[in-house]
């Protein structure tokens, strides 16, 4: 049920998402992606919405990009900004269920999205399943973790005022825990970011 219903609010959202969200500086976007090599390798935008971070991402040259969301209106939203091209599938699945092979990915972002994982460690789990060794997992937002809260917590909806950001000390001890090394660790009062590799 919950599940359905925070599918249902997405699919609400979908239609002025791009209208009423703003996005950071491009700088501000380059940088995340400074020094990164994905080049002809397999790359997931897990909670893409409606594909924000995509033109940033084709920009690093990946072979493919899975925008995945559990939305279909999103998704939808996706397919009508980029068309046919052959670098982008939408997929429509949960953080924890990715119906994609063990070790095939270099890449998982996870963008404006950690918080609406309903199982957070098994999110990571199989974000460590599909990454190959080496690849890179980051959790990344562009505002505070306190900011994060305070827009969850007015939210009109229920179900998203529990979806509520831990410190990054504290998802980065989940990430080690499953077996990933943390290379960045940053809960600032502008931005909160894990990048952690598969090891």
């Amino acid at each position: 049920m919950e599940k359905a219903e925070r599918r249902e609010i997405f699919d609400r959202m979908a239609s002025f998402w791009d209208r009423e969200v703003s996005v950071p500086p491009r700088e501000r976007i380059v940088e995340l992606f400074n020094g990164l090599e994905v080049t002809d390798e397999m790359v997931i935008d897990i909670g893409t919405g409606t594909g924000v971070m995509i033109p940033f991402l084709l920009d690093l040259n990946p072979g493919l990009i899975w925008a995945v969301d559990i939305s279909p209106l999103m998704l939808r939203k996706v397919r009508e900004k980029y068309g046919v091209d052959e670098k982008i599938r939408t997929l429509l699945a949960e953080a924890e269920k990715l119906p994609l092979e063990d070790c095939s990915v270099q890449l998982v972002l996870c963008n404006g999205v950690y918080p609406h994982f309903s199982d957070k460690l098994l999110a990571l789990r199989e974000f460590y399943r599909v990454l190959k060794n080496g690849g890179l997992l980051i959790i990344n937002h562009f505002i505070g973790r306190e900011q994060v809260n305070m827009i969850h917590s007015h939210s009109e909806a229920e179900i998203i005022r529990s979806d509520l950001l831990e410190t990054a000390a504290a998802v980065g001890k989940k990430c080690k825990h499953i077996g990933f090394s943390i290379v960045e660790e940053s809960d600032r009062a502008n931005l909160f970011r894990i990048k952690a590799v598969k090891i």
